[in-house]
């Protein structure tokens, strides 16, 4: 929580301009990161924001339905990539190879295509988390989530940029054949 705390407190709050208030976004997303942490419902999650709470993390135990809402909030997007760097850089004097991959993740929304179409049991939706991971720690230093049919090789060159500007030093990249490509190969011989 303590860490977790740290960093949510490096996110610049927007500026207040008209309507009612919004709750902070440094606290929106903690609440978000602690609910995805511990992988239960919102509600049940409460606990755990309550607990933060009383610890001094929080200034309030906010509604597990304010949580929810924040979760659909794409001007969060860039600010949780940019904890993800954050949270990376202590390791850079320690990581110097990485591999790039890419997983499925399911969500919990369900498609209705199948049952329409060919009269099928309802199947989830699912999006693809492309990922650039250091070798030796396995801290995540740049990731791109995409739509489930999002190509791979076209997320090589953003993540190991992000990777390079943040300041690593880049030795050795891993990857699977999803990610051969000439342009690919090239980024990979100039960020040596």
């Amino acid at each position: 929580m303590k860490l977790l705390k740290d960093l949510t407190d490096t996110i610049e709050e927007p500026e207040y301009s008209f309507g009612r208030p919004q709750a902070s976004q440094k606290e929106m997303l903690y609440c978000c990161a602690l609910k995805v942490y511990t992988q239960f419902s919102t509600r049940r999650a409460n606990t755990d924001i309550v607990d933060a709470h009383e610890k001094g993390y929080l200034t309030k135990p906010h509604h597990y339905n304010t949580i929810i809402k924040y979760f659909d909030n794409a001007n969060l997007t860039p600010i949780i990539q940019n904890l993800i760097q954050v949270s990376s850089a202590p390791l850079k004097s320690v990581e110097t190879e990485f591999a790039v991959d890419s997983s499925g993740l399911r969500t919990t929304k369900f498609s209705e295509y199948c049952k329409e179409k060919h009269g099928e049991r309802k199947e989830h939706d699912w999006v693809k988390l492309h990922i650039c991971t250091g070798v030796k720690t396995n801290i995540i230093c740049s990731a791109e989530v995409t739509h489930k049919d999002g190509a791979d090789t076209v997320q090589f060159k953003p993540l190991v940029q992000q990777v390079a500007d943040n300041g690593f030093s880049i030795d050795e990249i891993s990857a699977d054949k999803a990610y051969s490509s000439r342009s690919n190969l090239e980024t990979v011989k100039a960020s040596l």
